[in-house]
């Protein structure tokens, strides 16, 4: 690589904006929305809730409906952010959404980025092997009432029952 090259390169890099991302946290009644990550992402098989990386000058909530879009083909009203956080292992500043979904929208699991999606209750969610760090401080977090929306702090109630919709063979979580 010549020093033409290398410099820009350095300057290219210099002014891309930091990577950042946006978390979806859709409520229905007391159970969350999580989804299983396909195997040919990052984290592959993973537990999580949506979303993914704010593209180059979109606004949070764009981010949100689009990554709501793309892996589950919903429309998703983003309400509002309610925590953030670092990623400890890859430092990407992720900003959580409480968002909405129309009464009648069932989600459909983009292959490529999701494996399933689950509706379950907070300590359920809790016990899943394989869920995302961040996910689990967040859960925390709202367990402890750090979590607010509405103006108070997050109930989440732990008598919910558990709804499963995953691919072909999966079991029950």
């Amino acid at each position: 690589m010549s020093d033409a090259d290398r410099a820009s390169t350095t300057t290219d890099r210099s002014v891309q904006p930091p990577m950042q991302g946006v978390v979806a946290v859709v409520l229905r009644g007391a159970e969350f929305l999580v989804i299983r990550r396909s195997l040919t992402v990052r984290a592959p098989g993973a537990y999580c809730f949506p979303g993914g990386g704010i593209e180059a000058q979109e606004a949070e909530a764009d981010a949100v409906r689009r990554e709501m879009q793309e892996e589950l083909g919903v429309i998703a009203h983003p309400v509002r952010r309610i925590w953030q956080c670092t990623a400890s292992i890859s430092r990407i500043p992720l900003y959580w959404w409480l968002t909405e979904l129309d009464a009648a929208a069932e989600p459909r699991p983009n292959p490529a980025e999701v494996h399933s999606y689950y509706w379950l209750d907070l300590p359920r969610i809790l016990s899943l092997p394989g869920l995302l760090e961040t996910n689990r401080a967040f859960l925390s977090a709202v367990h402890m009432g750090k979590v607010q929306w509405d103006g108070r702090a997050a109930v989440v109630s732990r008598d919910a029952e558990t709804r499963h919709h995953g691919g072909p063979g999966e079991q029950n979580v």
